[in-house]
């Protein structure tokens, strides 16, 4: 009888290691669905994507620049909002490097409200100038995310083995490049491209210097793994597209 019940307990304490086990295993990128009453909001992806997608203002669920004043206040009073909700989402739902990342992005973009919301702010006049710029060049630059997009959808179907952030970085640099070629094509846009390059800057810039080292416009790592990744013509991408660049990035790291 004794006998017995040690076999049990053992069973019973393996049993609750293994299962501790793949806890731990899971944490890594998945969503947090442990508070049962936040299971509604949690699975609400869809209105979490779409605030991210309006946060990156470029694309096509983005947002148009303010060209006055009065339409960046509105602007900035939705970029706090979208950035509350995001935040709130996040520490909802969200936990190890994918919070993390995500955690990055919005302290990214705080910053970027902090120096360009400024009422009369030589920074908020900046912007304000290159906003017709930028506005009126919405689909071309469209296109570049869009590209983009496709490009780290068709990472996640590389072989195992290969370290994925670096191209992440690599295909971002490349869009960043597409985006400014876009801009030194429009003559009006020409004398606005350091001002918009620091925006950009200012809101992925600290998720690029985290994660990105030396796989840079400098180096010459880019260009040598470039090859690896499967071209998108050459792969169907699922028809259930993430409205934001954001959870095609997820779908990497989770992958």
């Amino acid at each position: 009888m004794l006998s017995k019940i040690i076999v049990l307990f053992w069973i019973a304490i393996l049993f609750w290691i293994d299962c501790d086990a793949k806890r731990h295993r899971s944490n890594k990128f998945t969503i947090n669905h442990s508070n049962s009453s936040s299971r509604i909001d949690c699975e609400n992806r869809n209105q979490f994507d779409l605030n991210m997608a309006k946060l990156m203002t470029i694309g096509e669920n983005g947002r148009d620049y303010p060209e006055n004043f009065d339409d960046l206040k509105l602007f900035c009073r939705e970029s706090k909002k979208l950035i509350h909700n995001v935040d709130k989402y996040k520490n909802l739902c969200f936990h190890g490097q994918w919070k993390q990342f995500v955690s990055i992005f919005i302290y990214s973009n705080r910053n970027a409200i902090k120096k360009f919301c400024t009422k009369s702010n030589e920074n908020s006049k900046k912007l304000l100038q290159t906003s017709k710029c930028i506005n009126s060049n919405r689909k071309p630059i469209n296109r570049c995310l869009s590209i983009l997009t496709e490009e780290i959808e068709s990472i996640r179907w590389i072989k195992s083995g290969i370290q994925k952030i670096p191209l992440l970085c690599c295909k971002y640099h490349k869009f960043h490049d597409c985006f400014m070629n876009v801009l030194e094509d429009d003559e009006q846009c020409q004398s606005k491209i350091d001002t918009i390059s620091e925006f950009l800057r200012l809101v992925l810039g600290n998720l690029i210097e985290n994660n990105c080292g030396e796989y840079n416009n400098e180096s010459d790592r880019c260009s040598r793994i470039d090859s690896i990744i499967e071209k998108p013509s050459n792969r169907t991408i699922p028809n259930d597209q993430n409205r934001s660049i954001m959870y095609a990035i997820y779908n990497v790291l989770d992958s």
